[in-house]
Parts: C-alpha cells; sequence; structure tokens
C-alpha cells in the first residue's frame, strides 16, 4: 500500500478498519492496539504509522467513542464499548437483514 496517500484517506482506511473489527468481536467490548490495527489494515507497523494511528484513536477518545485503557509496554491500549457510537456504526441497531 503507498503511503504517500493524503491524511483523510489514511483515516478512512483506519475507520474501516476499526468498523471491521468491531464486526467480528464477539463479547460486549473490543480492545485495539495501534499495531494491531496497522497490521490488519496492512499498513506497516512502522513508528511514523503508528503515531498517526495513535493521533487517530486519540482523536476519537476526544468525542468519547472510545475510552484510552492503559498502557502496555510501549503500547496504547484502547477500548471500544458497546454503547459507543462506532460500535453502533459497525453492528447496525439490529435491523439489517
Amino acid at each position: 500500500m503507498p503511503l504517500d496517500l493524503p491524511y483523510s484517506k489514511f483515516e478512512g482506511i483506519v475507520e474501516q478498519t476499526l468498523l471491521q473489527l468491531i464486526r467480528e468481536a464477539r463479547g460486549s467490548c473490543l480492545t485495539v492496539f495501534p499495531k494491531r490495527i496497522a497490521k490488519r489494515a496492512g499498513l506497516p507497523p512502522k513508528p511514523v504509522i503508528l503515531t498517526l494511528i495513535d493521533y487517530y484513536l486519540q482523536k476519537l477518545e476526544r468525542k468519547g467513542w472510545i475510552q484510552f485503557w492503559k498502557r502496555a509496554n510501549h503500547a496504547k491500549k484502547y477500548i471500544i464499548y458497546n454503547t459507543s457510537p462506532l460500535w453502533k456504526k459497525a453492528k447496525g441497531n439490529g435491523d439489517r437483514k
């Protein structure tokens, strides 16, 4: 994947990856690391990419859509609950066929 894409497209890739991870979740919450998102999106897990993903996750945290959970080694861990608008966007309201 070329890395010379605009940040808005990069955000779209990260959001679509998050939505895909949420759709595959079985419980009532999901924990994610920036590196897990990068690998799933097919992006190289280089520090600059992980920093951009973390920046996007911080934007979602400021909106109240996800929560910072804890710092594990060098990585930040975020949690997405089933009450989040992001979760509802991914799973729908049960009216899908």
